[in-house]
């Protein structure tokens, strides 16, 4: 039987090589309650913190697991080490560790600078807001998706790592009393963590996709589940706002071109049967010769099934499962955690 109390999720031990400081963070990891009767899941993680040639440390992470059911596992640290369990069935890891941070000095004088201060980027707001590696914007404690093959006995990091194969950052540490990683959780998730994108519960391809449902299928006009490419007029074409991926823009018919990023297509066909409308990613093929015509499209089918179990999970959950882009990745439950 697993105890559920208070525990020190990570542990750390120093070691010098070459006369610099090698610091190394222990987390044994087991099942949850989440993952299911009968689940057994076992493993170890290193974390090792090492100065590069830049002078910056950076954690590594490595270790191998095994029970995991395959798929995709969104990767987390959590901001507490504590696996007891709240009256609601919830863990209480809390949310996705984010260090103390203090925004840098505006050094900038405006009176010696006519033309006005450049803009910087906040580190402090980039750590704020949840993204996958190797974006510079995310949490500390988002450390993407673990992917474990159908039928592999061992899961081993970081080769299971799905974004990068070599996880590396500094926005955590081993010894930084505002940015240590220490006495946290260590939590493995039951769905993907899909990052800043829209959750995408359209009522489509629920079967292939595995998502359990007592409603019948329907395809959206033109939107069948084997359906690739398509033709999108101007008008239901947006821009997904980098940071804010629920906002939608409208630019100017010349801004699109066939590189523009984060294009996305809507159906007006649902809004006019009184429903949300649902924007889905695509890739500008073709572009008509002025805004009458049609754009030709490939839509990015990539995390399709991600988004809708993560979208039917946050319906579950009582969430707004369509517009609005879940803070913490919709990843679902932990379904392991630190020991």
């Amino acid at each position: 039987m697993i105890s559920q109390k208070l525990k020190i999720i990570i542990a750390l031990f120093v070691v010098s090589t070459n006369g610099a400081n090698l610091y190394k963070g222990i987390a044994t990891l087991h099942e949850t309650k989440a993952a299911g009767d009968g689940a057994q899941i076992r493993g170890s993680l290193t974390f090792t913190q090492a100065r590069t040639g830049s002078g910056e440390y950076t954690v590594e992470v490595s270790g191998t697991m095994t029970g995991l059911p395959d798929g995709v596992h969104g990767f987390h640290i959590h901001q507490y080490g504590d696996e007891s369990i709240a009256a609601n069935g919830k863990s209480r890891y809390g949310a996705h560790f984010v260090p103390s941070c203090k925004p840098p000095k505006n050094e900038c004088n405006p009176m010696a600078n006519p033309n006005g201060c450049a803009t910087k980027p906040d580190p402090c707001q980039m750590l704020q807001t949840h993204g996958l590696p190797p974006d510079n914007i995310r949490q500390a404690g988002d450390m993407g998706n673990i992917q474990v093959t159908k039928g592999q006995v061992k899961t081993i990091l970081p080769a299971a790592l799905l974004e990068v194969k070599k996880f590396g950052q500094s926005k955590m540490t081993l010894f930084d009393k505002d940015s240590s990683i220490l006495g946290r959780a260590v939590a493995i998730h039951k769905f993907q963590d899909i990052g800043r994108q829209v959750p995408l519960y359209d009522g489509l391809c629920e079967p292939s996709c595995g998502i359990k449902t007592t409603k019948k299928e329907t395809a959206y006009p033109g939107r069948a589940c084997d359906v690739t490419a398509g033709k999108v007029k101007y008008a239901n074409l947006g821009i997904q706002d980098k940071l804010n991926k629920h906002v939608v823009t409208k630019p100017a018919f010349s801004a699109y071109g066939a590189r523009t990023q984060n294009v996305v297509a809507r159906y007006p066909e649902l809004k006019k049967k009184g429903q949300p409308d649902v924007w889905y990613k695509v890739q500008i093929e073709g572009i008509p010769d002025n805004q009458n015509g049609f754009f030709d499209v490939q839509y990015d089918n990539a995390m399709a099934c991600a988004r809708r179990k993560s979208g039917h999970y946050l319906k579950s959950q009582g969430q707004d499962e369509l517009q609005t882009a879940d803070p913490f990745g919709a990843a679902g439950p932990a379904i392991a955690g630190g020991e």
